[in-house]
């Protein structure tokens, strides 16, 4: 792969624009005798055993998603005293950007017709104090 790369390189070094169609045999002559790798499929790859879609499935099923993901946003610094700046990205767990059941019921009855359903606890607190204030302290999720 490495020696095809610099082929190329070679080859856009001495002609720096490729006109695909008047190029084909330089570029043909100078690419003979590199390995071609295939990869074989099969019918397995799309219609496979049913003991093996079962083996998948619960594999999958049993998998957790991810919890968190760090992503790199940009380099402060060079060499060795350089650091990445990352975006931490919180999924599952105490910091996912989730509610719980309380706030959003207490925000989407809120003055709409369904209001009557709300707890008299919860809308006097969400009246005093918006909806974090009354989520608090609500028990279970």
């Amino acid at each position: 792969m490495r020696m095809a790369l610099e082929r190329e390189l070679l080859y856009a070094s001495d002609f720096p624009f490729i006109d695909y169609g008047k190029d084909l045999r330089l570029m043909s002559e100078i690419e003979k005798g590199i390995k071609m790798v295939k990869v074989p499929r099969s019918d397995i790859d799309a219609n496979p055993p049913e003991a093996v879609r079962k083996r998948v499935e619960e594999s999958l099923a049993k998998m957790k998603p991810k919890r968190q993901d760090f992503i790199p946003e940009d380099l402060i610094g060079k060499g060795g005293k350089a650091y990445i700046l990352k975006n931490w990205v919180i999924h599952r767990g105490f910091g996912a950007p989730i509610v719980s059941k309380i706030f959003r019921d207490v925000v989407r009855m809120t003055g709409s017709k369904q209001e009557y359903n709300l707890n008299k606890n919860r809308l006097m607190r969400m009246k005093a104090g918006g909806p974090r204030f009354a989520a608090m302290g609500a028990p279970g999720k």
